[in-house]
């Protein structure tokens, strides 16, 4: 009897110190990784409505890309770069379909303040051009760079 109580026992404490996940992910449950997600959720539908001016509603003033060149300068640009491109690539578009797979978000700084939400993507795609009936599809991960400026969570980089 002592010995099924202190089972019991035990399996309670492990399940009391057990990590809570939002639903289909291994993100802790946290209010702060709560409100991440629904930005990069905001995000995601911003892209497929094809919205420019909500995706830079979304960024910070301090947006900042250096395409994974940070050695040249001339493919840098910041949020007015953004916008020109966001509008250049919708253009294009007839229709898209992206499906965000969050796999790990990281709050730091001393106030928290910053986040990195690593992620993989499947973008599917029909460009608007005559007879371009056939999808195209783009996968990779990617890494979107959050910081807190007020109540909101703004993207400064990864776009």
């Amino acid at each position: 009897m002592k010995r099924t109580i202190l089972v019991v026992l035990a399996a309670l404490s492990a399940t009391a110190c057990a990590t809570r996940y939002i639903g289909n992910t291994r993100i802790e449950d946290t209010e702060q990784n709560r409100e991440i997600l629904r930005a990069v959720e905001q995000y995601r539908r911003a892209v497929e409505d094809r919205d420019v001016e909500r995706i830079l509603a979304m960024t910070s003033d301090r947006y900042f890309e250096d395409p994974g060149t940070p050695h040249v300068a001339a493919d840098d640009y910041d949020k007015v770069g953004l916008r020109d491109r966001l509008v250049e690539a919708f253009a294009k578009v007839a229709e898209q379909r992206l499906v965000v797979d969050v796999r790990k978000v990281n709050v730091e700084g001393d106030d928290e303040e910053q986040a990195q939400v690593d992620y993989r993507f499947d973008y599917r795609y029909r460009l608007d051009l005559p007879r371009a009936d056939e999808w195209r599809q783009q996968m990779d991960l990617n890494r979107l760079e959050f910081r807190r400026e007020g109540e909101d969570w703004k993207i400064v980089s990864g776009l």
